[in-house]
């Protein structure tokens, strides 16, 4: 009966870091700048527990709003994940889809395929105020 509980913990654990970016800082009292949560490998020796490395390390850097800014993970001592968020609000959102030119006339009739989704996404919602958030992923690749 203790197994259920542990499963489900590492189950729900593991679903949000599949899903998308969550772009608020985790709710604590007093607001905190950074936070890094490190997972602990406990060492036994003989009859007692040592505390052992870190086997993984999650850090988030936040504004003074409760946003993130930046988050990175470690799994030891290689770095997994890191990825970086860049908040712009309704005026350098409307400058930077101008920049698209998603005004213009395509030429050929193979020009569609070239438009970008988020070419599409200014054009059809250029007459609303809308703020945008660029989330860049500085990950390590894991090809060659």
């Amino acid at each position: 009966m203790t197994k259920t509980p542990t499963l489900i913990l590492l189950a729900a654990l593991a679903v949000p870091a599949a899903a998308e970016p969550v772009l608020k800082c985790p709710e604590i009292s007093p607001r905190a700048r950074s936070l890094k949560v490190m997972r602990m490998q406990p060492l036994r020796r003989g009859k007692s527990w040592l505390p052992g490395q870190a086997g993984s390390v999650n850090s988030v850097s936040c504004d003074m709003y409760g946003m993130k800014t930046a988050e990175a993970e470690y799994d030891g001592k290689n770095l997994v994940l890191k990825q970086a968020y860049e908040y712009r609000d309704a005026e350098a959102t409307k400058a930077f889809c101008a920049g698209l030119k998603s005004e213009e006339k395509l030429t050929t009739t193979f020009s569609e395929e070239a438009r970008s989704s988020l070419d599409e996404f200014c054009r059809r919602n250029k007459k609303n105020d809308f703020s945008m958030v660029l989330v860049y992923d500085d990950s390590p690749s894991r090809g060659k």
